[in-house]
């Protein structure tokens, strides 16, 4: 029992530090303890546990399900490796594609930027509308001309620029051919380039020797000049054609009005004959009578035909290349389009004595080889020549300028009535006049009431001596009007 007592002491004795232990341990979990803990709800939740615990019944299917479960994570792991290795083949792939890309990137970066440059050298040479400046563009336009530069022969680029700067023909001349044209424009430096070496080789690329750039300024600046001068010649052109238009309305209208003076005249000094005569003009060579009436008319302010028509000869006259370099033809053609005296026809109407009123004929060669008389023609031939004289003299600023005409073989083989007639007709004229006629011709001849004096003349008797002797000229007789 002591032994027993002892043990039992001891126990106690171990107890109550284990209890201290406890207490001291409770005292250090009661400040971590929630204070809203329920240790009833809590022994509840465990009893539910516990219940459910006991209602779980084990599935006899478990160890199909999970050899099931664990082939299918097999066949995971599997696919998982072949996923992992197709996804390092392809990273290596990946990586190889990036250098090359790379290389490849850094390739199309030079042959952009050679590109550019080679664009840049030809920028000068390409069409008005085509701008090429980056790679884009000019994958657009090789794409829409392709055809065209399939068919293109470049290997014999340098014959095509040699060509293109001097082709020359059977006589080995060019015209038009580009050194020729900048020596012709004071460009001796461009025109000896072009002439020395067509073609270079330049970035690549076979271009011109000279430089295009600066060729192209003085062309522009050139072409600046021509059309400034161009704009000037035209105002100058368009104030001359106004001019030339208006000059052409003065000339033509006084042609036409001075032929009514011309049939006064002629009435007057062949009214006391039974024929009569009269002058006219009108529109050849294609000229519209509308023209005519519009420069005739001083009141008109648009004179279309007429202005049409100075245009239409002017551009014609311009646009021919036969004359061009001619002058001596190019003053004839101008003056056969330009000058007014041909764009009418002058023409002599007569009315014989048998005819009508109205009944005229002109005064051409089928007149002259007509059965008409003698007289008829004589007039009609000679009368209107005496027009020529009396405007003449009209236009005289002198009072007393005098109208004399001389007639050599007056009468010659007119009868003595015509002959009178003549006579009568230069007085009615307003002529003073000196006639010569053959020995035994007509002498009495009415003139113009002043003493009127025959005169023979006659060799001298002296001749064959190889000498030069004087005529003998003595008066005949001496006639008045009243005689």
């Amino acid at each position: 029992l002591v032994a027993t007592l002892r043990n039992l002491l001891t126990e106690i004795a171990g107890n109550e530090r284990t209890q201290a232990s406890l207490r001291d341990r409770i005292a250090e979990l009661k400040g971590t303890i929630d204070p809203d803990f329920d240790a009833v709800k809590l022994a509840n939740t465990i009893a539910k546990l516990k219940a459910d615990r006991a209602a779980l019944k084990i599935d006899p299917e478990l160890p199909q399900r999970l050899a099931a479960a664990i082939a299918k994570q097999k066949k995971f792991t599997q696919q998982l490796q072949a996923v992992e290795s197709e996804i390092n083949r392809r990273q290596g792939i990946i990586q190889t594609l990036t250098v090359t890309i790379e290389t490849d990137s850094a390739q199309l970066h030079l042959l952009a930027t050679d590109i550019v440059s080679k664009l840049k050298t030809l920028s000068p040479y390409l069409p008005d509308d085509v701008h090429l400046a980056k790679v884009d563009e000019l994958l657009a336009f090789a794409h829409s001309n392709r055809s065209r530069i399939r068919s293109s022969n470049f290997s014999d680029i340098t014959n095509q620029i040699s060509r293109l700067i001097h082709r020359s023909d059977g006589h080995g001349e060019d015209l038009n051919a580009l050194d020729v044209l900048f020596a012709d424009r004071g460009f001796p430096a461009e025109a000896s380039a072009m002439r020395q070496q067509r073609s270079v080789s330049e970035n690549g690329l076979t271009i011109v020797a000279f430089d295009i750039n600066e060729a192209l300024k003085l062309l522009y600046d050139d072409h600046a000049a021509v059309e400034k001068a161009l704009a000037e010649e035209k105002s100058g052109n368009d104030m001359a054609y106004t001019t030339f238009v208006q000059a052409d309305v003065a000339a033509i209208s006084a042609q036409y009005q001075v032929i009514e003076t011309y049939n006064q005249i002629l009435a007057e000094g062949a009214g006391h004959q039974h024929i009569k005569l009269k002058v006219e003009l009108t529109p050849i060579n294609g000229i519209a009578p509308e023209a005519i009436q519009e420069a005739c008319d001083a009141q008109l302010q648009q004179r279309p035909h007429l202005e049409a028509l100075v245009k239409q000869r002017l551009d014609q006259l311009a646009n021919n290349t036969e004359i061009s370099n001619d002058d001596e033809a190019f003053f004839t053609t101008a003056e056969e389009l330009l000058d007014t005296r041909e764009w009418s026809d002058f023409k002599v109407l007569i009315r014989r004595r048998q005819s009508a009123d109205d009944d005229f004929e002109v005064v051409d060669d089928k007149f002259v080889q007509s059965g008409g008389s003698g007289a008829e023609k004589a007039q009609a031939m000679v009368l209107p020549l005496l027009i020529v004289p009396k405007m003449v003299l009209q236009r005289s600023n002198r009072a007393d300028a005098p109208h004399l005409v001389m007639f050599d073989d007056f009468a010659d083989k007119l009868d003595p009535e015509t002959a009178k007639s003549f006579a009568k007709t230069i007085v009615n004229f307003g002529f003073s006049f000196i006639a010569t006629m053959p020995s035994g011709a007509q002498n009495k001849l009415l003139a113009d009431g002043v003493d009127n004096i025959v005169w023979d003349v006659m060799g001298s008797p002296q001749q064959g001596d190889g000498k030069f002797h004087l005529n003998r000229v003595q008066q005949n007789f001496i006639w008045k009007k009243d005689d």
